[in-house]
């Protein structure tokens, strides 16, 4: 018997799964640095999980991907606004992290991901982890995403601004559920300074699709009703 912690239930419960095989995703390497012990513990915990299910006869199939697009983060000057008040994973108009590593090392953002991916795969096999079934790269999936996006639109789920295409999270009831966090807890106001979309419905709606932008390496097209957002897709 394997018990697993449901996130929205806030509780162990006895696994049970919902076919013959069971789909484990954990979420991949964002692949502008070295993997640190923190990522390796994430890492260490899905081995230790996918192990257990394998003993207990279970036949697993395990997704883990590289997000080598899309993350962005605060830029220097965002950074010296906000003096640590918050800790910020995603921001609306920062710098991609590759970018902003490929600035610092002299490379382009494909030759960041490249060598950051094997550095991982790297440490991966140090650490005896088991080999995925599937590492897909966020890059080889673009059109995936695009059509998702879209399907998404076409139900009501995201819209439009001038500069992206946001996932709006008050059609999801039980978003807050998920993230393990309240809205009130929020502190919006230590953002204040930050360059927040001032289109968005909610603070909290995240990009799904950002539109073209020149300190961007990395875009693709994303046609809609005839008209092309070039862009590249959001982190989430």
């Amino acid at each position: 018997m394997l018990r697993i912690y449901n996130t929205p239930k806030r509780r162990k419960e006895i696994f049970v799964p919902s076919g013959d095989k069971v789909k484990m995703y954990n979420c991949g390497l964002t692949v502008y640095d070295r993997a640190h012990i923190g990522n390796l513990r994430a890492y260490t915990m899905a081995d230790i999980i996918r192990r257990s299910l394998e003993f207990l006869g279970y036949d697993v199939i395990q997704v883990q991907n590289f997000t080598d697009v899309g993350h962005e983060t605060l830029t220097d000057e965002q950074k010296s606004k906000i003096e640590g008040r918050i800790d910020i994973t995603d921001v609306d108009r920062g710098i991609d992290r590759l970018e902003k590593t490929a600035q610092k090392k002299g490379m382009d953002v494909w030759q960041v991901a490249e060598f950051y991916i094997k550095e991982a795969l790297r440490d991966f096999k140090e650490m005896n982890f088991l080999e995925p079934h599937f590492r897909p790269r966020a890059t080889q999936h673009i059109e995936d995403q695009i059509e998702l996006i879209k399907k998404l639109l076409e139900k009501g789920y995201a819209y439009f601004t001038q500069s992206a295409i946001y996932y709006d999270i008050s059609k999801f009831e039980r978003y807050w559920d998920f993230t393990g966090q309240k809205p009130e807890e929020k502190k919006i106001a230590a953002r204040i300074d930050l360059e927040i979309d001032p289109e968005k419905k909610n603070p909290y709606d995240f990009r799904l699709w950002q539109f073209n932008r020149p300190d961007h390496t990395m875009q693709w097209d994303f046609v809609w009703q005839g008209v092309n957002y070039r862009g590249y897709p959001g982190w989430h």
